[in-house]
């Protein structure tokens, strides 16, 4: 899937030096060197980047299935390029660098020959191009050619800009020439100040390194009123936080982001996620201004919010063998310490789960006596833990009583009643027995009682199962 475009030049001496693929078939009039940035953005092969929050909103959206259990771009959009062939795309080790003149300009574009110069400023530049290997590099010392890109011929130190198809065109970098700190500039204003999330952006979003993000929610209508707050945002956190649009009423793509998230209903809201191992979301609550949404990004960014976690309401009754959780009462039942607790963690959609409820229920009903052991379920689709991650569906975990603090253990067996039985009886922390009374005492008309029953039969107690 195509990543979104940039252009990036720098001038040594006044050296520009240009960023990212230029169609082949530009055709830049040098003669021209005041010619317009618009000009630049259609002729450079930019026009066809990804969509953005500025792009036309009839365009429509792609179709790609709805999100299960990770917000992740193979979820939402598949994998549809197969595996990857490190044999495509630049060699991470080449440097790649073209060098532009007034009279070169076009014919350069045009052919993609690769140009090595010399000089220190150009060795720093060559070996940021290998940290960028997805950007192509280009070199001028030609002032005609720096003031296409609006580069003041007459300056003394090297200078770097980038172009990109959004609102800010043009993005000056003032950092110190080095390989790794123009790397960084690179990858922090490749990138709009917001992605709309499409199919077609998805790559920018999930392959960047930067795995913190803001999201504002909005349906198209109500979208223009907080676009700009978030982008004037974004322009204090680049290189630090992804600021992205879910259009909320845009059923292929916001919906199942919205039902990851546990949002419901069309009003605007922002939040915070850290898209990682260790996902976490952050809610934002109050009136969205850009005051409020500035804090609110500080706050993630130095890990000074909360975590939001979904959870149904908590059940009126809870009689039932197998106690039903959610994520509030998660702490109440399965992290009380007095108690051996088994949990599935299930989907109401699995047909895996499906098939274990009845042998579930069993096993909760051959238990029901022993007051130290809960079984019990949560809907992993609806609530959330930070000490209840599935595995998939079912997930079913063990959490001995006074070692809560520990991690679960995860039962990896067979999903048969004697199996489960006996993976119980081993992990137990309060040892139990299940007991019931030899065949051969049970009375004929079944008024004894189990005592007399077992002392009828001269035998001991033994485990059902």
């Amino acid at each position: 899937m195509p990543t979104p475009r940039s252009l990036l030049l720098l001038l040594l001496l006044a050296t520009p030096f240009l960023l990212l693929p230029l169609a082949a078939s530009a055709a830049v009039p040098t003669s021209n060197p005041d010619i317009d940035l618009e000009y630049l953005i259609k002729n450079a092969g930019l026009d066809d980047a990804p969509s953005t929050p500025d792009d036309d909103p009839e365009d429509g959206a792609p179709d790609f299935p709805g999100l299960d259990a990770d917000y992740d771009e193979e979820d939402l959009f598949g994998d549809d390029d197969g595996p990857e062939d490190s044999s495509q795309g630049p060699e991470v080790d080449e440097a790649h660098v073209l060098l532009l003149t007034a009279a070169n300009f076009t014919a350069v574009l045009a052919a993609r020959r690769h140009v090595m110069v010399e000089g220190a400023h150009s060795d720093e530049l060559a070996a940021a191009s290998r940290l960028e290997d997805t950007i192509s590099f280009y070199q001028t010392t030609s002032p005609d050619v720096a003031k296409l890109f609006h580069i003041d011929p007459e300056a003394k130190r090297p200078s770097i800009v980038l172009l990109k198809k959004e609102e800010e065109k043009l993005t000056v970098f003032d950092g110190e020439f080095r390989a790794s700190a123009i790397a960084e500039f690179v990858s922090a204003n490749k990138i709009p100040l917001i992605t709309t999330l499409t199919q077609e952006t998805a790559p920018a979003i999930f392959d960047n390194p930067i795995k913190k993000q803001i999201l504002l929610f909005a349906v198209a209508k109500e979208s223009s009123k907080f676009l700009p707050i978030i982008k004037e945002t974004a322009k204090s956190f680049k290189g630090k936080l992804l600021f992205v649009f879910v259009e909320r009423d845009n059923e292929e793509v916001g919906e199942p982001v919205a039902n990851y998230f546990g949002i419901t209903g069309h009003e605007t809201t922002v939040l915070a996620y850290t898209g990682n191992e260790d996902a976490k979301k952050f809610f934002f609550s109050g009136e969205i201004s850009l005051d409020t949404i500035k804090e609110f990004a500080q706050d993630f960014l130095e890990d000074k919010l909360t975590p939001s976690y979904k959870s149904d309401p908590v059940p009126e009754s809870n009689d039932e063998d197998v106690k039903v959780v959610v994520g509030k009462s998660l702490d109440q039942i399965v992290l009380d310490e007095s108690k051996d607790v088994l949990l599935e963690v299930y989907a109401p959609w699995c047909g895996h789960c499906q098939s274990l409820e009845p042998i579930y229920n069993k096993l909760a009903k051959y238990l029901r006596g022993i007051d130290s052991l809960v079984i019990a379920k949560m809907d992993g689709t609806n609530n959330e833990h930070p000490r209840a991650k599935p595995d998939g569906f079912p997930t079913i975990l063990f959490y001995p009583a006074g070692k809560k603090s520990f991690e679960p253990i995860t039962f990896e067996g067979d999903r048969t009643v004697v199996e489960m039985y006996k993976f119980l009886k081993k992990h137990a922390a309060i040892p139990f027995k299940l007991k019931r009374p030899d065949s051969s005492a049970a009375q004929t008309d079944g008024s004894s009682s189990t005592a007399e029953g077992e002392k009828s039969s001269g035998s001991k107690p033994k485990d059902e199962l």
